[in-house]
């Protein structure tokens, strides 16, 4: 059943991303699922902070499948969709949709086990810009639910040796990418 705020919106090759007014994807969205693109021979990948699964589903496009997914997301109404578009587009089999904290993914998702990492954290740190009245958007734009430390780290227990993390974020953050 449809919300009146969601709507589906195409993604190309035939594959479908449900979003709504609190949780879309933008351009940082589309760039950053070019830039990070899996390479041949990566097979298990993992979105952290994935709203609503558009930069990974935008990976599947003419993939040949097998590309393993799973998308940690915290926000409910984000996460469930997900778990449409994961339904519309015939991938139950390989994305996996996960609602959790990044956080707290010990024990629920195995370390050391993935080529590629993405995420499109938060963009700013706390006590900066203008918060959002809205919950949903407020926690994607502002560091409360996780910090970028929290998203390295979570990386880091995730890629085997050699793995890429590939992240979207202000010029001005890069000294703390880099130190974190």
């Amino acid at each position: 059943m449809q919300q009146k705020n969601e709507s589906w919106q195409p993604l190309g090759a035939g594959y479908w991303a449900k979003v709504s007014r609190e949780h879309r994807f933008s351009t940082d969205t589309l760039l950053l699922s070019y830039f990070s693109s899996p390479r041949p021979g990566e097979k298990r990948a993992a979105e952290l902070c994935a709203g609503c699964g558009a930069l990974s589903l935008l990976w599947m496009r003419g993939r040949e499948r097998p590309l393993e997914i799973d998308a940690v997301e915290i926000q409910e109404p984000a996460y469930l969709l997900m778990c449409q578009s994961v339904s519309r587009n015939g991938l139950s089999k390989n994305y996996h949709p996960i609602r959790e904290d990044l956080r707290k993914l010990k024990g629920i998702l195995e370390g050391n086990q993935y080529d590629l990492v993405a995420c499109n954290p938060p963009y700013m740190p706390p006590g900066t810009g203008i918060p959002s009245r809205e919950a949903s958007i407020r926690a994607a734009r502002h560091e409360g639910e996780c910090t970028i430390e929290d998203v390295v780290r979570a990386a880091a227990r995730l890629l085997r040796p050699g793995g890429r993390l590939c992240l979207c974020q202000r010029p001005e953050r890069l000294c703390s990418i880099l130190e974190s």
